[in-house]
């Protein structure tokens, strides 16, 4: 929680899954095997839904933008399992991916917003505006799940250059 109010989220993942690694090995070391045997589709998957995400922004006028696929940390893995009582098999989300608009442009995350959900069918309850109301760290975003291609369910933040380096 500290490293996250302080803005530092990379060193909040990593000393949550160093945490993972070293409390819980047997568990790390199932969840490595896990992810690493679905590793050739997840790649396959991010660059099917990275290339879409680019041709669908650009065609609809938006011009200097970024996307990224992330991969989902062990921990937060193992976290949504045990908060959720769900299975590997069960978690949607490994990988979530990321707009990042380069101005600094209010307008143009409604609209990249508006062009994914045209896109892709959002999924209802899913979708939270942290541009209007950002956490108390300060962060912003926007965060939407949407059934991606072959009805995967998939999440996509939304955020200006300025709110990426805040986060």
């Amino acid at each position: 929680p500290l490293a996250e109010r302080l803005g530092i989220y990379a060193l909040k993942l990593e000393m949550e899954d160093k945490y993972l690694k070293l409390w819980k090995p047997g568990i790390y070391r199932q969840l490595q095997k896990l992810v690493a045997s679905r590793q050739d589709e997840r790649n396959i998957y991010t660059s099917t839904v990275v290339d879409i995400l680019k041709e669908c922004l650009a065609e609809a006028g938006l011009e200097s933008f970024t996307v990224h696929g992330r991969a989902k940390s062990f921990y937060s893995i193992y976290q949504k399992m045990q908060t959720q009582n769900l299975e590997f098999d069960d978690l949607y989300d490994l990988m979530a991916f990321r707009i990042i608009v380069d101005e600094n442009n209010l307008g143009q995350c409604y609209q990249a917003l508006g062009i994914v959900h045209a896109h892709w069918k959002p999924v209802d309850g899913r979708f939270k505006d942290y541009i209007a109301s950002p956490k108390p760290n300060g962060y912003q975003s926007l965060h939407t799940t949407v059934i991606g291609p072959s009805d995967k369910l998939m999440e996509v933040q939304i955020r200006t250059q300025e709110m990426h380096q805040v986060a």
